[in-house]
C-alpha cells in the first residue's frame, strides 16, 4: 500500500536550518540547566515509510535522522516491527490510521523511554551520532525484507 500518492504534499521539503538551530538551542539550554532532554522519532507506520522511499524521499528522511542524531541522542520508533507493520484497516491496535498511532502504541513508547522496557522487539532503538549510520543500514535491510502488505 502506498500512502503517498504524489510528491506534492512533501516536496520540496527540507527542514530549515532554523529548525535544527532551535533543536540545538533547546539541547544546550537543557544541558546548561541539568535537564535531561528526551527526543524520539515518531513510530511511523511501515506503509508510510515505504511510501517515502517509493517517492524518492528516503535520502531526505535519512539525512534528517543524521542531523537530529548529530544534535542530540534520540529514540527511533520508526522501522519495521510488530507495531509499525500492523495491517492497515479494520481493527488496528497500534494506529488509528496509518499516520496517527494509538494510545496503546504511545504507552509502549513511554515504557521504552522511561523504564527501558522493550515490549516489542525492534521498537524503540536508541540513536546518536555514533550509531545513526548503522540504524539507517538496518532500516534499509528491514525495508528490503518481504512482508505481508
Amino acid at each position: 500500500m502506498t500512502l503517498l500518492k504524489d510528491n506534492s504534499t512533501y516536496l520540496p521539503y527540507t527542514p530549515s536550518e532554523q529548525a535544527y538551530a532551535n533543536l540545538r538551542a533547546i539541547k544546550e539550554l537543557c544541558d546548561a540547566r541539568g535537564v535531561e532532554l528526551t527526543v524520539f522519532l515518531n513510530p511511523m507506520h511501515a506503509d508510510l515509510m515505504d511510501g517515502l522511499y517509493a517517492r524518492g524521499l528516503g535520502d531526505e528522511y535519512e539525512q534528517w535522522m543524521r542531523r537530529v542524531a548529530s544534535i542530540t541522542p534520540a529514540w527511533d520508533f520508526a522501522g519495521y516491527n510488530a507495531v509499525t507493520t500492523e495491517t492497515v484497516g479494520g481493527a488496528m491496535r497500534y494506529y488509528r490510521d496509518p499516520i496517527h498511532y494509538s494510545e496503546l502504541a504511545g504507552d509502549i513508547v513511554l515504557r521504552r523511554i522511561i523504564d527501558g522496557q522493550q515490549d516489542v522487539a525492534g521498537f524503540g532503538v536508541p540513536i546518536d551520532e555514533g550509531t545513526v549510520e548503522q540504524r539507517i543500514i538496518d532500516l534499509r535491510v528491514e525495508r528490503a525484507r518481504p512482508r505481508n502488505r
